[in-house]
């Protein structure tokens, strides 16, 4: 074979397998386009610079959230020891024992009255206004069948005994020395038997009280 046909030969290949190429490029390469399904979660599929995931763990931690917030709500509460202790019912006194209790608390009161009594220094002018007063109360004769034993006085509280014709005569103390001075003002009946014939009564200053220390 001459060089010149060689040559001819060489590029008549060439051409050939050029042409071969290009008409299965063409027949193989074809555009088709991709699903709608596809298209569509391609587009909602958040690109590198997009913030869609962190806005979706933010509602699904607010559902959480909500949901957590029901159950609270819908959860009766455990009442702590302290509600508890204070719901518990008071116990039904008898008519007995509320007297009885009634009893130990004028009890403690008058034992506070005789400590204030020992402790209070004297206040002489006040005391010897009281102390008439209580005298011509006394000697009234709505009073008759009663009579003035002891009156001690200090600063702002007294004491004062009274007997009695009677039980009855006793009984009727309270109604007849109200609304006079020094009766006018902070007045406690010391606790006695039914049948008791003297009352024991504190007469506290007028602006002060018997209840304080």
């Amino acid at each position: 074979m001459t060089r010149a046909v060689w040559i001819g030969s060489a590029l008549i290949a060439c051409v050939f397998g050029g042409f071969v190429w290009l008409m299965v490029g063409r027949g193989t390469t074809k555009h088709t386009a991709p699903p709608g399904g596809a298209v569509a979660q391609a587009r909602a599929t958040p690109g590198p610079g997009s913030n869609a995931a962190g806005v979706d763990v933010r509602m699904e931690l607010a559902a959480l959230r909500a949901e957590l917030t029901q159950l609270r709500a819908e959860r009766s509460p455990i009442p702590d020891s302290t509600s508890v202790a204070l719901s518990k019912p008071t116990p039904v006194l008898t008519p007995s024992e509320r007297r009885a209790r009634t009893q130990e608390r004028m009890a403690e009161l008058v034992l506070r009255l005789e400590n204030r009594l020992d402790s209070e220094h004297a206040e002489p002018s006040w005391a010897r206004q009281v102390e008439s007063q209580i005298v011509d109360v006394l000697r009234s004769p709505e009073l008759g069948g009663s009579r003035l034993v002891e009156t001690v006085c200090r600063s702002t509280v007294c004491r004062v005994t009274v007997q009695h014709d009677s039980p009855k005569v006793k009984r009727g103390l309270a109604a007849a020395v109200s609304g006079k001075p020094p009766f006018d003002g902070p007045v406690l009946y010391a606790p006695a038997d039914p049948g008791a014939t003297q009352t024991t009564l504190f007469v506290g200053r007028q602006g002060s009280s018997l209840l304080d220390d």
